[in-house]
Formats: C-alpha cells, structure tokens, sequence
C-alpha cells in the first residue's frame, strides 16, 4: 500500500473486497457469502461509487461574514422538513494557510452524504488563511460561523442551536479542539480529525523529521508558492494549494524550519503563557463537550500521541471522550477524493463516528 500525504489529502491504492462496506453501509455486492468468496475480478468500492448511492444534497452559499472588502463564504446543505435541525460545523484542512469551500466537496464526499442522510444541516466554511492573517483572527472566523449558526442559521435553515456539532480536519481539526474549550455557548460535541492539540510542542515548534527528508525548501521558493495575495484571503485554487504542499512550497518550508508557530499564531513557541491560550489540551475543563478523536497510527503529518493525550485530559475531566485508533491510518485517512479507493479499516471508523454524534446530536432532549 502506497500512501501521499499532504495536510488531510492522500492518495490511497490498494485493493480490497467491498463486502465489508455493504455491513456497514448497505452497498457493494448483494451475495452474503463473505469476503473470502468474492471473485479476484471484483472492483473495489471508491469514494465516488459510495458518495452516488445517495441523491446529492442542495447547496446554497451564503456570506457569514464581511471583514473589510472580503467576503467570507458559508456552503450550507440544508435539509427538508419541519423543525429544528441538529448540524454540523466542517472546518477544513490545509494547515491554516491553504484551501478552502472546496476541500470539503473534494475530500468529505464520504462525509457529507452520511451527514445530510442522519438529518444534520452541514455548513462548511471558509476562514482566512496565514501568513496574512494570524490564529486569533482565523479564531474569530470559526467564532462569527457559528454565531451566525445560531441566529441566521436557525432562521433560514432551521437549525436547532443546542445541536450543533464542531467536526475537522487536521487544522481544521485543531480549530474544532479549539472550539470545544472557546466557543460559548458549547457546541453540543466535537469531532477531532488527525488534529491536533499542543501547537508549540517539539513536534511542531522544531523541524520535522519527515519533512526534512525531502530537499531543502529556500524562502524565496516557499513564499512563491502562496501566489500573489495583496490582501488577506479565505481560499486558495487547487494549483496554488497544491504548490503550498509541493516539494517547493511554503507548508514544507514551515515543517523544515519549525517555523508554523511563529508564522501562523504569530508568537515565539518559546512564550507559553500566550500559547497556553491556544493549546486545547491547556484548556479543557469540565464544560468541555464530548469529543470523538480520530487518528491514524501511520500519520507522520501529526502525531498519533496528539489525540491520545487529548483523550485523556478529558477523560481526567469526567468529559465523554472516545479515542478512535486506526493502525494502519495515515493523515486524514477518512477523508478521500471521489476516485480513491476506501480501505476496509475506514467503515468502521465512520460508524464509530456516526453513532457518536446520534448520540450527541441526533435526537433532541428536553
């Protein structure tokens, strides 16, 4: 198996028997006669062929947000029927200096349709990126969107506020921990993606091991591939994320030097009163909302131990927590493009996932 990983984007080829999804999905082969006996000729199930079993969800974009002359989009997938609607906040991968909107519609298709098909208004959005704009203020753009979740959201798309649920990515994982401590009031959960919960350990705040296998990426390079940004911005084309991410680009520029504390919060790693501030594992609390922590054992993007002890200072805190663990996971393992092929270690994960927020969000108490 072959893996390429980039902030929450992998390619994944490998070859399995697609039975296993139809377990937990209903799709794939309708014979019930196991694995072991499907034929050497079967396809194997991608993205795409699972993401089409279901009609796709509307799209309506709206504006959350006006900082100066940007304008910061909000894709929401709203649901029919009457009464308030539990939902989800999706905030995106890219390390906090790339993407946008479109990483969710290439990467969450598996995500999306099991989201809109439990009932949950999904509204993904877009928030500034660094260098240009540093961590509070990205902050501040996860705390306008849910905000306006709970007002504009639950008059045009009747979104019960009391269930709504944080979910991310990567970064957008780590903003998602950040939520969970920082937004009020509470979202009602949390879900942790290969994100991250310590900002300025060694891991980050030093140059990476992985990262300095690769050719040295000089400054001028690095800063190039952020294209031309007169401004600040909330999204970056798939030509211009990919460059970031590319053997010249600024993400591994960053990951060379340990230099994303300074460059993206826009404080020395060295000054912990102000990262302990923005560290989630500093500031859980026993208000904290119940979280589910995914991580993949293979990651070499964030460290597995991330999630781990974010898991147990909840648990120390009596907070409902489930530490979700794949072996075989690299970064991002649950988030694939259309034509990837879905391991067979992925399905039951998301069915870890989809219960836990039935759980929390699926039904409203009174």
């Amino acid at each position: 198996m072959k893996y390429f990983n980039r902030d929450g984007i992998q390619m994944i080829k490998s070859v399995f028997l697609g039975l296993v999804l139809s377990s937990f999905f209903g799709f794939g082969c309708a014979s019930s006669s196991g694995r072991d006996s499907a034929s050497s000729e079967q396809k194997p199930l991608s993205a795409r062929s699972i993401a089409s079993e279901s009609s796709t969800p509307s799209m309506k974009t709206v504006v959350y947000k006006k900082v100066g002359a940007l304008d910061l989009h909000a894709s929401v997938y709203p649901v029919a029927g009457a009464g308030p609607k539990a939902a989800i906040l999706y905030l995106h991968g890219g390390g906090l200096v790339s993407d946008g909107l479109g990483y969710f519609e290439k990467w969450g298709q598996l995500h999306l349709k099991r989201f809109h098909d439990a009932g949950y208004v999904v509204v993904n959005i877009e928030y500034r990126l660094a260098p240009q704009t540093k961590l509070p203020e990205i902050f501040n753009d996860v705390k306008s969107a849910y905000a306006w979740m709970g007002n504009e959201g639950v008059s045009e798309f009747d979104i019960d506020p009391t269930r709504i649920a944080i979910v991310g990515h990567s970064a957008g994982a780590y903003l998602a921990a950040l939520s969970g401590a920082r937004l009020s009031p509470r979202p009602a959960a949390v879900v942790i993606a290969s994100g991250y919960s310590d900002i300025n350990g060694d891991w980050y705040a030093k140059p990476s091991i992985e990262y300095l296998k690769k050719d040295v990426v000089l400054k001028s390079d690095a800063m190039a591939s952020l294209g031309i940004r007169t401004g600040e911005v909330a999204t970056t084309d798939s030509k211009t994320s990919d460059a970031i991410f590319g053997d010249k680009g600024y993400w591994v520029y960053l990951r060379q030097n340990g230099l994303w504390p300074l460059e993206v919060a826009g404080h020395d790693p060295a000054d912990k009163k102000w990262y302990r501030q923005w560290n989630p594992i500093e500031l859980v609390k026993r208000d904290y909302p119940p979280a589910f922590l995914l991580h993949g054992g293979k990651d070499t993007d964030v460290p597995f131990e991330q999630a781990k002890k974010m898991h147990e200072a909840l648990q120390a805190k009596g907070v409902p927590s489930i530490y979700s663990f794949e072996k075989e996971g690299v970064h991002c393992f649950d988030a694939l493009g259309v034509d990837e092929v879905v391991p067979d270690y992925v399905p039951p994960r998301l069915k870890e996932m989809d219960e836990f927020l039935s759980t929390y969000i699926g039904k409203k108490t009174l």
